[in-house]
Formats: C-alpha cells, sequence, structure tokens
C-alpha cells in the first residue's frame, strides 16, 4: 500500500519472515514518514519488544541508515538496551557530539566512531563471538581497530530490554 508524506508509521513489518515487526501504539510518539525517510523528532521511537536477543549467536551484524538533525544532542538509533550498568545490551547511538556503539556483554564496550555530523551514513556494528571481536563501520570504512569483547557464543547474551528503533530504553 502507498504511504503518503506526513503520514504517521505505526508498524514496520520486517519482510525476513522473522516477524520481527516494530511498532508504537501511542499516537504522539510516532515518527512520520516525509518523502523517502523516517523521521524521528526526539520523542517518537518504535518498540519490537523483546525482540532480536543475541543469545547464543555466534556472530551478528547491524545495518542502520540514517543521520541526525541534531550534531550535539544525544539519541539513538536504535538499541536492545537499557540506560545505566546493564549486561547484555548494544546500540548505535550519538552522545556528546559523538556517533556510537555500545556492546555489553560481562564487559562494556563503548566505541567513539567519529564526531557526529548531519550527514547520511551506514553504519554497521558487526560482531564476531568465535574471534570476540566487534568491528565497527561508517560508509564502508572500519572505524579504529576491532575491539576485543569479553565472551564467546557460549555466553547467553539474553536481554529483558526492548528492542527499540529511534529511542533508547531507560
Amino acid at each position: 500500500a502507498k504511504v503518503n508524506s506526513g503520514s504517521q508509521l505505526i508498524t514496520w513489518l520486517d519482510k525476513s519472515g522473522n516477524s520481527n515487526h516494530v511498532e508504537q501504539i501511542t499516537t504522539s510518539q510516532r515518527p512520520l514518514i516525509q518523502s523517502d525517510k523516517l523521521v524521528f523528532d526526539g520523542t517518537d521511537y518504535l518498540s519490537g519488544g523483546n525482540i532480536l536477543s543475541v543469545g547464543k549467536e555466534s556472530a551478528w551484524t547491524v545495518i542502520v541508515v540514517g543521520k541526525t538533525n541534531n550534531s550535539s544532542g544525544n539519541n539513538s538509533f536504535l538499541a536492545k538496551s537499557r540506560y545505566g550498568n546493564y549486561k547484555n545490551r548494544y546500540s548505535i547511538l550519538t552522545e556528546g557530539g559523538n556517533l556510537k556503539s555500545l556492546y555489553h556483554d560481562n564487559a562494556y564496550n563503548l566505541a567513539t566512531l567519529e564526531t557526529n555530523d548531519t550527514l547520511d551514513k551506514i553504519m554497521i556494528l558487526q560482531v564476531d563471538r568465535i574471534n570476540k571481536t566487534l568491528k565497527n563501520f561508517i560508509n564502508g570504512n572500519q572505524k579504529g581497530s576491532s575491539l576485543a569483547i569479553q565472551n564467546n557464543n557460549t555466553y547467553d547474551m539474553v536481554s529483558s530490554s526492548n528492542f527499540l528503533v529511534g529511542a533508547y530504553n531507560t
């Protein structure tokens, strides 16, 4: 079905067949569709509930295409996380004017990828739990060295946090 510019997005359907849909039931917190993009205003977000836990997966990749309109604010592109010292979480976010990735199994890894700007980016968080490495990419270029993560895939990284697009669990 065709979606009109200016419409609110209620549900974003997962077309993979895995039913990892995200939605927003609260009207005032729905992002807007504007021509060829989805716009979050800082209070908008989509929730998938308790989907996309890493569990004991050996490797996985998160890809986000987006930009922020506020280069100095704190925002989240996506998060399976809670604010604070919680284990079993991941996020791609902006904080203090920097674009960052977060991965926390038993060890806290917060990587600053680059100074945030308002340009479109392809952001990739790539986790290899067999070799216990995390790599970050912006527009196809690896940012920094591979980071060592503490646990391999025998560690169960199940999270009780909701999976959110456009926000961070508080």
